[in-house]
């Protein structure tokens, strides 16, 4: 047979007409169907939280990347809350937005007050916040913080100052 009748409207529909209209539809229902399957895998995954010890708590600078810190400077680090960090550099105070994902760390926004000290501690201020703003990994190992930069061939060593 060359085609069939529609019962309601009485017309005759070749059999390849339907059979477009049938991809057609099928097209329509596989696109529609893969869609809806992309939209619900589609998830935002939460970040990371970092390891339990690092928010809150405050450290100081032991070795800055191998080449030690100078006598009665005290270089600080603190985590007083997710994502935020801030201490003192040697000379002025400082502040930063962390984001940590597993081992991984970076520093960014970091800011500090402008006062002036002798050479060798701005020297030193200098270089700190250089290496934080290279740091890529970190690693908590009891009391100790080692953070890992770009810049250093060796890591940031902290000891921990809070519980």
């Amino acid at each position: 047979r060359r085609g069939e009748g529609d019962l309601r409207t009485g017309s005759v529909v070749t059999l390849a007409a339907r059979s477009r209209f049938e991809d057609t539809s099928m097209r329509r229902v596989l696109i529609a169907l893969a869609l809806a399957v992309a939209c619900a895998c589609e998830q935002k995954t939460a970040p990371v939280a970092p390891p339990v010890g690092l928010w809150n708590t405050a450290w100081r600078l032991e070795d800055l990347g191998g080449i030690g810190v100078v006598d009665n400077a005290e270089v600080t680090l603190e985590f007083p809350e997710q994502e935020k960090a801030a201490g003192h550099g040697t000379c002025n105070r400082y502040f930063a937005t962390v984001a940590v994902t597993g081992d991984a760390i970076r520093f960014s926004g970091i800011g500090a007050t402008r006062m002036a000290c002798p050479e060798a501690l701005a020297n030193q201020e200098a270089n700190y916040l250089k290496a934080l703003e290279s740091a890529e990994r970190f690693v908590i190992e009891g009391t100790s913080l080692a953070i890992d930069t770009r810049d250093l061939p060796a890591p940031l060593l902290f000891s921990r100052t809070t519980p």
